[in-house]
């Protein structure tokens, strides 16, 4: 059985060097020049190299396991490289950085018997000069490394089922069984930020808008979702905010999980298998939600789009936060960086199988569903808007263009008179073609990157 370090050095296998004869030496010594080959062309995985290596030479392996003790079930060997595959998998979809697996291999190290791994000779100088070990220990040791590596894989799974940390209904029992109010059927919790030293009410504001968007999409039966979440503004500069329950942003994501991840990656990894029930349920949450979105996006002309204002929460919903610009103000003092309708980069489209698949064909049937619904009843967000607009003018930085933010606003929802079902399915498709891995939205992203480390 071979064993090696993380750093992927290749120690020399004592177990075989000091058991078999001279002669078979020289093939140890033919095998590690492959391994060494191997390293030099293997694109090896961060978290498990040790691991790979063991599956990729497992015949090697087996054979001079069954030199070392002929007469001993080869069984237990198959099933540490299986236990070794299976580690290699969670290890792959676990959101767990080097530091920690390295931390977890350390401790499952200091349990093993180190004299069957130990680099030194017996004769050499920091040698305690022991005799070489029983080879009845070895099935021990085997078993051990079994039970070890198994511990990885429970504790990565478990890392995994944890990863939106406590859920909102899981701190509402813990609560409500401590709490002398659990006794009432009305009990319940929301977790808050109070902020200072902003002004809200545009943003509570957007999310009343938000709720009536949703409020049409559920009298048209479109299915476009959307998550409006609680603000209120207690004072000009002081206020409120719910916080999106059972989220995490995709800049977060990427942080956890090294900043090549992809978007897909992840929904692979966290609600897969890719023919499971639990992702293609969240794959349904995805496109309707980026849907829903996309057009609260266009209409409302939300702008600040970077991986930290956009969530992804546990049942795969893609959700939007933060409003402080919209309608008419965008970052840059006017510069207007965002110009595409909506957010639609290639990392979000990978999710749906890029824009070839027939996922992405749902969306875009959504898309233009959604439309035609609020076209349908777009003078309830234009009657909520002139009324905030009446109230307070351009004192709201969403209002800074006057009367012609109102007038904009109608012509996103009627482009053209006397459009029809076709020509609207026309203009979605525009729109798409727009926003589709838009330059000005990657720079963007890139931008919010290099000045405040977003990833993009």
């Amino acid at each position: 059985m071979y064993f090696f370090e993380n750093d992927i050095k290749f120690s020399k296998p004592l177990i075989i060097k000091n058991l078999l004869k001279k002669e078979e030496e020289k093939e140890i010594e033919n095998q590690r020049k492959e391994l060494k080959q191997l390293k030099e062309k293997m694109n090896t995985h961060p978290k498990s190299p040790s691991i790979k290596l063991s599956f990729t030479f497992k015949e090697t392996n087996q054979n001079n396991y069954n030199k070392i003790n002929p007469n001993e079930n080869d069984n237990s060997l198959y099933e540490i490289t299986n236990n070794r595959l299976q580690t290699e998998h969670a290890l792959n979809s676990s959101n767990m950085t080097p530091t920690k697996y390295d931390k977890i291999e350390n401790e499952i190290k200091s349990n093993l018997n180190l004299s069957f791994f130990s680099n030194q000779s017996p004769n050499s100088p920091n040698s305690s000069g022991s005799s070489d070990p029983d080879i009845n220990e070895l099935p021990k040791i085997l078993e051990i490394e079994n039970e070890s590596l198994s511990n990885i894989v429970n504790q990565i799974n478990e890392n995994n089922k944890n990863y939106f940390g406590e859920s909102i209904e899981q701190q509402t029992m813990r609560l409500k069984s401590n709490s002398p109010f659990g006794n009432l059927s009305s009990y319940k919790i929301f977790n808050i930020i109070i902020k200072s030293g902003e002004d809200l009410r545009q943003e509570q504001f957007a999310t009343q808008l938000i709720n009536e968007f949703l409020q049409i999409f559920k009298i048209e039966k479109v299915k476009c979702y959307l998550k409006p979440y609680e603000i209120i503004a207690t004072g000009i500069n002081v206020g409120i905010v719910e916080v999106v329950p059972n989220s995490i942003s995709i800049d977060q994501i990427k942080k956890k999980n090294g900043s090549m991840i992809s978007l897909f990656d992840f929904y692979k990894n966290y609600f897969g298998p890719i023919n499971s029930k639990k992702y293609k349920k969240a794959i349904q949450n995805y496109i309707q939600s980026l849907a829903g979105y996309s057009l609260v996006c266009y209409f409302l002309q939300i702008k600040d789009r970077h991986n930290a204002n956009i969530m992804i929460d546990s049942e795969g919903h893609l959700i939007h936060i933060d409003f402080g610009f919209m309608l008419s103000n965008s970052p840059g003092k006017g510069l207007k960086f965002e110009k595409a309708p909506f957010k639609l980069t290639n990392d979000l489209v990978e999710v749906i199988g890029g824009t070839k698949s027939k996922l992405f064909d749902e969306f875009r049937k959504l898309l233009w569903k959604g439309f035609i619904a609020l076209v349908k009843h777009y003078e309830k967000i234009l009657i909520l808007v002139e009324m905030m607009y009446c109230g307070h003018g351009n004192k709201l930085p969403c209002f800074e263009r006057g009367i012609d933010t109102i007038n904009e606003l109608k012509k996103r929802f009627i482009p053209k008179p006397n459009m029809k079902s076709r020509d609207y399915r026309e203009h979605v498709d525009e729109l798409i073609s727009l926003s589709l891995d838009n330059w000005r939205t990657n720079w963007y992203d890139k931008f919010q990157y290099y000045v405040q480390g977003i990833l993009p």
